[in-house]
């Protein structure tokens, strides 16, 4: 496919999606529910169960937060 580096954004995957067969509806209600899962990763990072340390968080967030959560929000709306 070409891609530019080792990281594929969110845009490409949707791209490529109907080499999977995967329609409209499909792709976005899989990125919906991936989306809104990843939304909420501090509460659920800091929750009992889990139990992640402040220094924890600050490790991990930018595979949370990031460009391509923004993306994925943008092509949500």
């Amino acid at each position: 496919m070409g891609l530019p580096s080792d990281r594929t954004s969110i845009e490409e995957v949707v791209a490529v999606a109907p080499y999977f067969r995967l329609d409209d509806v499909t792709v976005r209600r899989v990125l919906g529910q991936v989306y809104h899962a990843l939304r909420n990763w501090t509460r659920i990072a800091q929750s009992p169960a889990v139990g992640m340390s402040k220094r924890d968080l600050d490790d991990v967030e930018p595979a949370f937060e990031n460009a391509q959560m923004d993306i994925a929000a943008t092509l949500l709306k």
